[in-house]
Order: C-alpha cells, then sequence, then structure tokens
C-alpha cells in the first residue's frame, strides 16, 4: 500500500535541521518514522523560512535549511499556484490568526489529500476543525 505524501511545515523544518531547537529529537524521531514516504516542501514554506530567518540574521542557517531541502534525495519541492482555490476556501473560514502559509498548507493537503507534518498548535487546531 502507498502511504500518502506528507507535507512539511516550516516548524517541523527548523526543528529538524537546528540542534539548538526544543523540538529538535522529537523531529529527528518524526524524520525517522517518514523513512521512504513522499515528502513535500511548498514554495510556500521556502518563503516562510527565508523571511523567518532572515528577520533573525540567521543568514548561515538559512543557507544550510535551503541547501539541504535542494539536496535531499526524498524532498520534492512544489509551486503552489492555487490562489483562486486558495481564495474560495478562505470564502468558508471564520477568523483565525493563521499566516497566509498555513491556510494555503490546509488549502493544499485538504485538496490533495496529504498530511502535514506541523508543530505548529494553532495550525493543528485549524486542520481538525476545517479538513476533518
Amino acid at each position: 500500500m502507498v502511504s500518502k505524501s506528507k507535507v512539511l511545515d516550516s516548524s517541523f523544518i527548523i526543528a529538524l535541521l537546528s540542534i539548538d531547537d526544543s523540538l529538535h529529537d522529537e523531529a529527528l524521531k518524526d524524520m525517522e518514522t517518514m523513512r521512504g514516504e513522499r515528502l513535500i516542501i511548498t514554495d510556500h514554506v521556502i518563503h516562510e523560512i527565508g523571511n523567518l530567518l532572515t528577520r533573525k540574521k540567521e543568514h548561515e542557517f538559512l543557507k544550510l535549511v535551503l541547501h539541504s531541502i535542494k539536496n535531499s534525495y526524498n524532498i520534492k519541492i512544489v509551486s503552489t499556484d492555487c490562489y483562486n482555490e486558495i481564495e474560495n476556501f478562505l470564502v468558508n473560514i471564520e477568523n483565525t490568526k493563521l499566516s497566509y502559509t498555513d491556510m494555503s498548507l490546509a488549502f493544499y493537503c485538504k485538496y490533495y489529500d496529504y498530511d502535514l507534518m506541523t508543530y505548529d498548535k494553532e495550525l493543528k487546531k485549524f486542520l481538525k476543525k476545517y479538513l476533518n
């Protein structure tokens, strides 16, 4: 049986690659359980990571993250050119504190029936409420 693809959120990627992150060990374990699965990172997540690390002036870590993503044999980078669909999806959503990137990830996972790997508690709550 082929497993579902997993979309990786920035919270997971940062935890996985930053040994100083409080969720690093958990991310390593989670990554091990995903061995052999199809892993996806959207262009929006890459932009979010870039913005976050640039604001924090963590340019060397940003280079490491981008290099790791680009050179990973089992991670596919995809474009989320679905702006009209996301807009229609958002019409039915109540006020939320989630970013546009998080909303696009939620839509993308719902549209393609993918799982999302995230440590973002607000995003997890949103997924339960709107995608189940």
